[in-house]
């Protein structure tokens, strides 16, 4: 199935915006590999488990203002993971045997993977699906639309450009001379091209409007429907079973993600930011 922009051409796009900055800046003096980055409920994060965790041998060419991001990046996944083995202890998950027999190799991913797993389970006996929920997403499934996808670097950028209404065209191209859209690109989008988010707002668009701004990974995306026409892919009743699957399947998804950010809510974090700025390229080699 394909991405926009190319799929390999926009990660790189945007992996390298949120890696590559300037360099210079004055930063603090390198911290102690004791030295604790942050706490996370009862458990003490240092700096050496930081890198550890990661395998982070930052290269040089990295250093900068973006490279605050990367590591924010990095410490929001190791946080995320042990949150999640914390509660999957708590729920005695670390006791069964099934787990046991994958803990010399796989201890905290094979932890986490039961509690999703268990949670999943949870989430979907409680999921409904409606016949309308089912109709829109045959309706998604069939529609094809054309639009222009902008990547922009700043947040007023972006509102700008998707308030521009009729005006999109010219206020683009202001944009563009002032250094502001990353990314442009015209091309027909169909269901599954895009990232969830990203997806949403464009087919919630009618053609002739716009859609966004949305934040994607640092930057921010708006796009300009222009035209839109529907695949011939069988018969709605012929595909009820796909659709109710693939309507539970987001649902399942979407509440995964809150109740994960739900337990983040609740847990004690203590990041010691200045631990964390003193992280240097090359540190864990």
């Amino acid at each position: 199935m394909k991405f926009f922009l190319g799929r390999s051409a926009l990660c790189l796009l945007l992996f390298a915006a949120a890696l590559l900055g300037g360099c210079g800046r004055n930063t603090p003096a390198r911290p102690d590999p004791a030295s604790v980055l942050a706490k996370i409920n009862n458990f003490e994060l240092t700096v050496s488990d930081f890198l550890d965790e990661r395998g982070m041998a930052l290269a040089g060419a990295y250093a900068g203002k973006d490279l605050d991001k990367y590591k924010k990046s990095v410490l929001d996944e190791i946080i995320n993971k042990k949150i999640l083995v914390q509660e999957a202890q708590k729920e005695d998950l670390d006791k069964r045997k099934d787990f046991m027999r994958e803990i010399e190799r796989y201890w905290e991913q094979s932890l986490i993977k039961l509690l999703v797993r268990k949670k999943s389970y949870e989430i979907s006996r409680g999921i409904t699906v409606e016949s309308h929920e089912m109709l829109d997403e045959y309706k998604r499934m069939r529609r094809r639309v054309d639009a222009d996808f902008v990547i922009l670097d700043g947040r007023a950028a972006a509102d700008k450009l998707a308030a521009s209404g009729e005006n999109f065209d010219s206020v683009k191209e202001g944009l563009v001379s002032a250094g502001s859209v990353a990314e442009d690109k015209t091309d027909w989008w169909i269901a599954g091209d895009l990232p969830e988010a990203l997806e949403g707002a464009l087919f919630a668009a009618a053609p002739g409007e716009n859609a966004g701004p949305v934040e994607f990974d640092g930057k921010w995306v708006v796009f300009r429907v222009t035209g839109e026409e529907y695949a011939d892919i069988g018969t709605f009743d012929s595909m009820k079973n796909e659709l109710r699957n693939r309507v539970a399947s987001r649902k399942k998804e979407q509440k995964l993600r809150e109740w994960i950010d739900g337990l983040r809510e609740k847990a004690s974090i203590k990041i010691n930011k200045n631990v964390l700025d003193g992280i240097k390229p090359g540190d864990g080699q």
